[in-house]
């Protein structure tokens, strides 16, 4: 019978409805954008290109590798260079004080709470190789405890600690004090506390590409556009028993047989010498048998009312074999970031797509080069049954051959001579430099490898640096506004909703209190996108050069009230000089 608008859906149909989505997602087993993403794994790692030839050059080169290790230090040095990562615009004046608390917050929460160097790091380097980077911001509650252990306590002391939530008195030893009349009961105790506290934090973590299951033709991820986004991990059977979830329930989701291996993943360890399936069979712990997770976010009318609402699900095994947990969301934790944006689509394009064929090209030419140069060092020769072959076939330096007979021995030997290729080739791999240079903007220039930049003008080199400079900033832009904008708004909203209880942090060498929860989560966050330190110098530079002409301004005014310079203006300029330099 089919399906009305306004059916609700059930537990068994929510089950199929999962792994549907699952199996005919954009990034599934067998898709073309999981081999995409094995191939361009590949290429970076300089693996072989599978057309090679038993004697003959099997020699690889590695620009997907060489682009992208070119870029990350600039990309680093963006978003990881300047002193904050990120900055909170306030909506009203009244917002001032709440934006520069929370601009302080979200820079520790990335930083400090959390590794932001290795974040940033493994986000971008997924993005220039695979297309997309993925990270997630949840909110985690962790409990801490901490053993304390006092002497000569008081009766006072011990109905303190009783009344102190989340402290328990383990032990609690008196003896008397005849020395101190002041006692109430004229006793001190040895105490033995434990203390127990539950912290909240947001924790961000990278997600590999291959491990997102995402809708196939949508805009984008957010929400509104993408109505099924899910990781998929693989985790023990120890991982569900801490997460609450009932022994005989984790006993009955089927174990990973390894057969559903991505192939992004197995071009990620294949240089372990791992094999599939990964400690499957292999391991006997029935606690550390895998199991697939699936952390799932879809809209979905589970109440009857003929709307999706966003739902989260965790269920467990192939085809959401158990269902763990469901509760609403308003929001999913997940952030992509690509450094080359498509338009309509929520897939973007790597570096690696830029230069795969070029590495094939290149790979080619410099193996037909130097089968060149092995055939002229070991040319073929014309023998007749005057050479003695032995020594013929033994190509060695300085080798003799031997020759019989009374003529000539260039009447038993004509060697074949081979065409040089060299002055063909070594220009066609200077021409697909330069056609690797114009699609990704790295060019020899800004890396230091010209030896003859010094021949050429200034005027010259300082446009070729400036034309890939902004190529660099413009991919940095697309990442600042689609991937790091989104992710620390996200983080801001989980502050200000999970934020109830005050928290003190170090800043500046001073402890502040934080009060998230009364911050408004709708604040604008905007991306300090750095300079990097080479454009930094030049910065300083031209800041000094106001510096000076402010002192002139100062001079000709008669002082330091106005009305074209200020005192307030002075500062601002001698502050971000400072942070330049």
């Amino acid at each position: 019978m089919a399906r009305k608008l306004g059916d609700a859906v059930k537990d068994d149909e929510l089950k199929n409805i999962i792994a549907g989505y699952a199996a005919h997602s954009a990034n599934t087993l067998g898709s073309s954008l999981a081999a995409d993403g094995k191939k361009a794994l590949d290429y970076y790692y300089g693996e072989p290109l599978g057309d090679e030839q038993d004697g003959r050059s099997k020699v690889i080169l590695t620009e997907v590798h060489d682009v992208v290790e070119a870029l990350m230090p600039d990309f680093l040095d963006i978003f990881q260079g300047g002193e904050k990562v990120v900055e909170v615009m306030p909506e009203g004046q009244e917002d001032i004080p709440a934006a520069e608390q929370a601009t302080d917050m979200l820079n520790h929460a990335w930083n400090v709470d959390n590794k932001g160097f290795d974040i940033t790091h493994d986000w971008i380097k997924d993005g220039l190789i695979q297309r997309n980077g993925f990270i997630r911001a949840d909110w985690v509650k962790r409990q801490r405890v901490e053993k304390e252990t006092f002497t000569n306590a008081t009766i006072l002391d011990l109905q303190k600690w009783s009344q102190e939530e989340g402290v328990k008195i383990v032990k609690a030893t008196s003896r008397p004090d005849p020395a101190d009349p002041t006692l109430p009961d004229g006793m001190v105790y040895d105490v033995e506390l434990r203390r127990e506290t539950d912290e909240g934090r947001v924790e961000v973590e990278n997600v590999p590409p291959e491990e997102m299951l995402i809708a196939s033709a949508v805009r984008s991820i957010a929400p509104k556009d993408c109505p099924f986004i899910s990781h998929a991990r693989l985790l023990y059977a120890s991982d569900l028993i801490e997460m609450g979830i009932p022994r005989k329930d984790v006993e009955s989701i089927p174990a990973y047989d390894g057969v559903d291996a991505s192939q992004e993943r197995m071009s990620r360890y294949n240089r372990e010498n791992a094999t599939w399936p990964v400690l499957t069979t292999l391991n006997e712990d029935p606690a550390m048998r895998r199991v697939w997770l699936y952390d799932t976010f879809l809209r979905v009318d589970r109440d009857g009312d003929g709307r999706a609402e966003l739902k989260h699900v965790l269920c467990a095994g192939p085809n959401a074999f158990l269902i763990i947990e469901e509760d609403e969301a308003e929001d999913h934790p997940f952030v992509d970031l690509t450094p080359i944006r498509m338009s309509h689509t929520w897939l973007g394009r790597s570096l690696a797509d830029l230069t795969m064929d070029i590495q094939e090209i290149n790979s080619t030419i410099l193996r037909q080069t130097l089968d060149n140069a092995y055939n002229i060092n070991n040319g073929r020769v014309v023998a007749n049954e005057l050479v003695n072959l032995d020594d013929l076939l033994v190509n060695r330096p300085d080798g003799i051959v031997r020759v019989d007979g009374t003529g000539p021995p260039s009447n038993s030997l004509m060697p074949i001579p081979p065409m040089g290729l060299g002055n063909q080739m070594i220009p066609l791999l200077e021409y697909m430099s330069q056609v690797r240079e114009i699609r990704t903007g790295v060019t020899r220039y800004n890396q230091g490898l010209d030896s003859d930049s010094l021949n050429k003008t200034a005027t010259g080199i300082n446009a070729i640096l400036n034309q890939s400079q902004r190529r660099t900033k413009l991919m940095a832009r697309v990442m600042a506004e689609h991937g790091f904008k989104t992710a620390f708004r996200k983080i801001l909203r989980l502050l200000v909703r999970h934020g109830d209880r005050k928290r003190t942090i170090r800043l500046r060498n001073q402890w502040v209190p934080m009060q998230p929860s009364t911050w408004n989560p709708d604040m604008d966050v905007r991306v300090s996108v750095a300079l990097g330190y080479g454009n930094k110098d030049m910065a300083a530079q031209q800041k000094q050069q106001l510096l000076s002409i402010q002192n002139e301004i100062i001079k000709m005014q008669g002082g330091i009230e106005g009305p074209l310079v200020t005192g307030e203006n002075v500062f601002e300029l001698l502050s971000k000089l400072v942070n330049d330099m």
